[in-house]
């Protein structure tokens, strides 16, 4: 009975142990904010769709990461773009243009880019720009919601995903934007 009891106990006290560090991992910071910003929250069908995503570190020391672009198209994020039923919307697929030949010639669904690695001191922060219509089809009328995320690490070293604050933009017919002008 005594052997019963005490290995009770042990388990017990391994179960708590294991719960109290999984408590201290979800409880570390992460290093980084991101935050999204519009420069105009309506937009006509067919005009590019442009964000500006801030990242500020947050920690107490510098953070090097890599920053770059392809075309319009901010590097190093990943972009949750959905309709207004949450559905994902699909991304932009190959586009064509015709040669005055008449050939068809496939353009490259995004321009290529360049990257740099650089530090951002504590408490900065650096602003990217990226026109998210390059990546993802805004190719009917309706309210969306843009969220950036990216791979950092928190102030324990692990590498957690970082979100932004979700952006809602509504998309307008072309013909009605001239009557709100």
């Amino acid at each position: 009975m005594k052997r019963l009891a005490k290995g009770l106990v042990f388990g017990l006290l391994a179960i708590s142990v294991t719960v109290i560090g999984l408590k201290a991992q979800e409880a570390t910071p992460p290093r980084l904010t991101l935050t999204l910003k519009v420069p105009k929250s309506e937009i006509k069908l067919g005009e590019n769709i442009d964000i500006t995503i801030k990242l500020t570190n947050t920690s107490q020391e510098p953070i090097t990461l890599l920053f770059g672009n392809h075309g319009n198209v901010a590097s190093f994020y990943q972009y949750d773009v959905r309709n207004e039923n949450g559905d994902s919307v699909a991304e932009v697929g190959p586009r064509f243009q015709q040669l005055p030949n008449g050939q068809m010639l496939q353009l490259p669904t995004r321009l290529p880019g360049s990257f740099t690695q650089g530090a951002i001191d504590p408490g900065k922060s650096v602003t990217s720009n990226s026109t998210v219509s390059d990546l993802y089809r805004f190719d009917h009328p309706g309210k969306y919601t843009i969220r950036v995320s990216r791979y950092a690490s928190d102030t324990a070293g692990e590498t957690k995903k970082v979100y932004s604050n979700a952006l809602e933009i509504t998309v307008i017919p072309a013909e009605n934007a001239n009557k709100q002008q």
